[in-house]
C-alpha cells in the first residue's frame, strides 16, 4: 500500500499525536450525516499556509452510508494533498472511522469498496509523482 495505517486507541491519542506531528502537512477528516443528508470534508493545514478545505454532499442518508462518506472523505485528502505545489512533502492524514481503514486489508469486495480501489489508485498516483 502506498501509505501507512495506524489505529489510535482514542480521541486523546489522536489529539496527542496531531500536537507532536513532524510531518510538514496535516490533513483532517470526517464523513457524517445531518439532517438526513450525507456529507463529507477535509482540511488541510500547513504551517504559514492558509488552510484548505473540501466538502462534498452524497445525498440523502436513504441512498448513501456514514461509510461511503468517510472513503469520500479521504479521497477529498488525496485531493488536497495532489494539488499541492510542492511535490516533497510529508503528510499525516486523521481519520475517525475504524471501518473506513479496514477497508484497505480486506480484499476490497464488498459494498463501498470501488472507493477504497479508487483512493488506492489515487495514493499511488501522487506517491509516484513525488518519486519523480
Amino acid at each position: 500500500m502506498p501509505f501507512h495505517i495506524i489505529i489510535l486507541v482514542d480521541k486523546e491519542a489522536l489529539a496527542h499525536e496531531a500536537e507532536n506531528a513532524m510531518e510538514e502537512i496535516q490533513v483532517f477528516t470526517d464523513g457524517s450525516a445531518y439532517n438526513r443528508k450525507v456529507g463529507a470534508s477535509a482540511i488541510l493545514i500547513r504551517k504559514n499556509r492558509p488552510d484548505r478545505t473540501l466538502h462534498f454532499h452524497l445525498g440523502p442518508e436513504v441512498e448513501h452510508t456514514i461509510h461511503k462518506a468517510e472513503l469520500v472523505g479521504i479521497l477529498l485528502v488525496l485531493h488536497l494533498i495532489g494539488t499541492e505545489r510542492c511535490t516533497a512533502i510529508s503528510c499525516s492524514v486523521a481519520v475517525d472511522n475504524q471501518a473506513a481503514l479496514k477497508a484497505f486489508d480486506s480484499g476490497l469486495r464488498k459494498p463501498g469498496h470501488h472507493l477504497a480501489c479508487e483512493i488506492l489508485l489515487l495514493a499511488n498516483w501522487i506517491q509516484k509523482r513525488q518519486s519523480k
